[in-house]
């Protein structure tokens, strides 16, 4: 993955060109998109697309129509300018609105699979940028709306993978249950294997089952890139 001056990443297949939105290209993201089971995807929505990255690697990993949805209009700009010159241009579609408005305007939509990596805090000082407050606290997207736009938005039988800290994971997870929507698999995400999970991906579906856990190490204790986090993000890193 080759980098610009914090203003594009170049993956093998596609460029995220990111020199109007306040979040970047980050690793755990990337990590999101190449885990997620989607290959027999046939409809997927990607909730706050921001530049466009899942939507992107989504497209890439399979055949499906996939709707990207985001609520900042640069970072809205920004998507529809990174799909339009992607190889994956007729197989996406970029929306400008909140999910909220999304979901009372697309009701009848049913996707077989949802993306989401959402603002997650709560309680924290709030940045002086407000378009980074945006990107990163719950203000704009409330984990109970959240979970209200993906139980109507998701098919009776589809999955949605969620990118949260544990902390708020454990929140999302109590709210969602409450509405029939349950995790039957978690992927643990730790930078060292001394270091605690910083993220989880959970796999939430209508079916409530025992959970099966994951875990993958980002860098081993060298410093270099364990096997999994090679294995996994060899179909985009330039740099595998």
């Amino acid at each position: 993955m080759a980098r610009q001056k914090n203003t594009s990443f170049r993956f093998k297949q596609f460029t995220i060109c990111q020199d109007q939105t306040t979040m970047k290209v980050c690793t755990d993201a990337c990590i999101l998109g190449a885990w997620a089971a989607i290959k027999d995807a046939t409809k997927i929505l990607d909730i706050g697309t921001g530049t466009g990255l899942l939507a992107l690697m989504a497209a890439q990993r399979s055949n499906a129509s996939i709707h990207a949805v985001e609520l900042d209009p640069e970072a809205y700009q920004q998507a529809k300018t990174n799909v339009k010159n992607s190889a994956f241009a007729r197989q996406i579609e970029v929306f400008y609105a909140s999910i909220q408005d999304f979901t009372v305007q697309n009701d009848t939509n049913q996707y077989s699979h949802i993306l989401c990596n959402p603002p997650f805090f709560e309680n924290y000082l709030p940045s002086k940028n407000p378009k980074r407050n945006t990107a990163l606290h719950t203000q704009t997207l409330p984990f109970v709306e959240l979970a209200l736009a993906i139980n109507q938005l998701l098919a009776s039988n589809g999955q949605c993978f969620l990118l949260l800290p544990p902390f708020q994971s454990a929140q999302f997870l109590v709210i969602a249950n409450a509405m029939g929507l349950y995790a039957h698999k978690q992927l643990f995400i730790s930078h060292q294997p001394n270091k605690n999970p910083f993220r989880i991906v959970s796999v939430l579906s209508r079916t409530n089952e025992p959970i099966v856990t994951e875990s993958l190490i980002i860098r081993d204790l060298s410093q270099d890139y364990s096997p999994e986090f090679r294995a996994l993000l060899q179909d985009f890193y330039l740099i595998f």
